[in-house]
């Protein structure tokens, strides 16, 4: 994290565009913005202002990059590493800041700065056991690629389900689920009874799956290899080399980044991501006519 000039890689295009004012000093920045203080930056974070996203990363690079740097060192990590996983971390910072999921404490024994620093640290630390697990994992075997890949893939089919159910329900279920907010207070945000928002829970989940019933399909399950591997063939070559090589042959992503020309690891991470979501498509749309 030696210079602000290579802070702003590829992946980040979509959250800072290419200015001069990425290379400013986080202070000098301030004195010719109107986002003044931290305060003003979240909030226009939160808000979706570009200016305060390059803030926000200016900021954290030159308060909190030493620690992310000496932290992962300490573990084993590498200069590529360093870099990689602060990238990782501001994408789900900036994520958190956006959907409400990080808040400043106005009351709190930390500063501001310190609140936004141990949140980014928690991240890099998750981020970095994730990381050494799967550096850690036993090679796939053949015989377990379809397994393996199949997590993803199933991911994708009842996330595409989940979506084909009404507001109401896809609201209710992600306060429950995926916000782990309890009955009370989803009826709080929502206006609803507790009584209400269970009979809500329990009939939405009865639609979910319902409509994932045919995965029970006895046939179905010796279908389904038949149908992945359609679709990893429906795939552009070098998606389907993408896939292959890190389900079937167990090759990090820093190493297959280098082999398909990517810039770097998390650049193969993303395409590895939307490389499953045309897979799961595929899989989807030869599942619904099978």
């Amino acid at each position: 994290m030696a210079s602000s000039a290579l802070s702003f890689p590829v992946i980040f295009l979509h959250y800072f565009p290419q200015t001069e004012l990425i290379y400013l000093e986080p202070q000098v920045y301030m004195s010719r913005s109107r986002f003044s203080n931290i305060q003003d930056i979240i909030e226009g974070v939160k808000e979706g202002e570009m200016e305060a996203k390059q803030l926000l990363y200016l900021f954290m690079e030159k308060y909190h990059s030493q620690s992310v740097s000496t932290y992962l060192v300490n573990q084993g990590g590498h200069t590529q590493d360093v870099e990689d996983k602060f990238q990782d971390a501001m994408i789900v910072l900036l994520q958190a800041i956006e959907t409400e999921r990080f808040r400043l404490k106005q009351v709190s024994l930390k500063s501001y700065s310190d609140q936004l620093g141990a949140y980014f640290m928690r991240t890099i630390q998750n981020l970095w056991k994730k990381e050494l697990r799967w550096r850690r994992r036993p090679t796939i075997m053949v015989e377990d690629f379809y397994e393996e890949v199949s997590i993803d893939i199933f991911a994708g089919i009842v996330k595409e389900e989940f979506g084909q159910l009404p507001s109401d329900c896809q609201k209710v279920l992600s306060k429950y689920f995926m916000e782990g907010l309890s009955t009370r207070k989803i009826g709080t945000d929502l206006n609803m009874t507790t009584q209400n928002v269970k009979t809500s829970i329990s009939r939405c989940v009865d639609k979910l799956l319902t409509n994932l019933q045919f995965l029970n399909d006895t046939n179905l399950s010796t279908k389904m290899w038949e149908i992945v591997s359609q679709g990893l063939e429906d795939l552009d070559p070098k998606c389907r080399q993408l896939i292959q090589s890190f389900y079937l042959k167990g090759q990090g992503l820093k190493e297959i980044a280098s082999k398909l020309g990517y810039a770097s690891s998390h650049s193969a991470t993303e395409q590895k991501r939307r490389c499953v979501q045309q897979l799961n498509k595929a899989v989807v749309h030869n599942l619904l006519k099978a």
